[in-house]
């Protein structure tokens, strides 16, 4: 059986797992290394 282990998160962690879900999002959609997101796309994945 697999443990689960879980632990206290700050907002930097957050900040984190948005930075790695845009950077994977990129490679998905064959999009530039250099393309930026409108910010308000990034926020709508905030709310």
């Amino acid at each position: 059986m697999m443990n689960v282990e879980y632990r206290v998160t700050t907002k930097d962690d957050i900040e984190l797992l948005m930075s790695l879900r845009l950077e994977m999002l990129k490679l998905v959609n064959n999009l530039p290394v250099d393309y930026e997101y409108d910010e308000a796309f990034i926020f709508s994945f905030r709310l």
